[in-house]
């Protein structure tokens, strides 16, 4: 399992938000999906909390005990397994509640079954201590992250933004979307959670559930799906 920093350690200021406080750490899942697991942080309280605790634990907790953070709470994107899998051990490692959307309580309920048909191995039952729903803000130290409640990949998929970083799960990629065939997808909420995000400010840094980061700007200059919905706004 591979860890990228994608900001500063929390010992020193990086980063858009105003205060210069705040940093992010990427860890990479190989559990064969690449799923990103981000600690976003606030340096000067060594608050911190974990968005979308994959198959990347050791890492994590390896990180967080070196640093001497504080995990506040652990939130999903969406309850997919690639985003859930090590939720209870961080959970009981840092002592801290697992959250999720309400609408993704049943695909947490599934998980079993999604686990069957990616021929992953399930160690344990995911369950939520808590759910979130649109505009929930989460305190970490001085920042605070609200949730922006983006279905169509799943019924609970979310965004957590703070000031200038959104985190944006399975919705938009750089470069590309989150599919919407899985039980439980919509394309027609996607594409209103898509011109949701698309009309956020262009300087606006995307963190995704795969890949690498960009921009609101960049993709509404770039990526095909939001490209196609404009082009669709133009001839209809």
């Amino acid at each position: 399992m591979a860890l990228r920093s994608t900001g500063k350690p929390p010992s020193a200021a990086s980063g858009p938000n105003p205060k210069g406080r705040r940093w992010i750490n990427r860890f990479i899942s190989s559990d064969g999906f690449e799923e990103n697991a981000y600690l976003f942080g606030d340096a000067a309280s060594r608050e911190c909390v974990l968005i979308d605790p994959g198959a990347s634990a050791e890492r994590v907790i390896a990180y967080v005990e070196s640093e001497d953070l504080s995990v506040m709470a652990i939130l999903a994107t969406h309850a997919h397994i690639d985003h859930v899998v090590s939720a209870p051990i961080l959970s009981r490692r840092f002592g801290t509640p697992f959250l999720v959307h309400a609408q993704d309580e049943g695909l947490l309920d599934g998980l079993a079954q999604q686990a069957a048909s990616f021929g992953y191995k399930l160690m344990e039952k995911v369950k939520a201590d808590g759910f979130f729903q649109e505009g929930t803000v989460f305190h970490v130290g001085s920042l605070s992250l609200q949730v922006l409640h983006t279905p169509g990949h799943t019924p609970g998929s979310s965004c957590f933004m703070s000031g200038g970083d959104l985190f944006t799960g399975d919705t938009l990629f750089a470069g590309s979307i989150g599919r919407t065939d899985f039980p439980g997808g919509s394309t027609s909420e996607m594409t209103r959670s898509l011109k949701r995000l698309a009309s956020l400010p262009e300087a606006l840094a995307i963190y995704p559930g795969h890949e690498g980061e960009s921009t609101i700007g960049e993709e509404k200059a770039t990526n095909p799906f939001l490209l196609s919905l404009y082009n669709a706004q133009d001839h209809g």
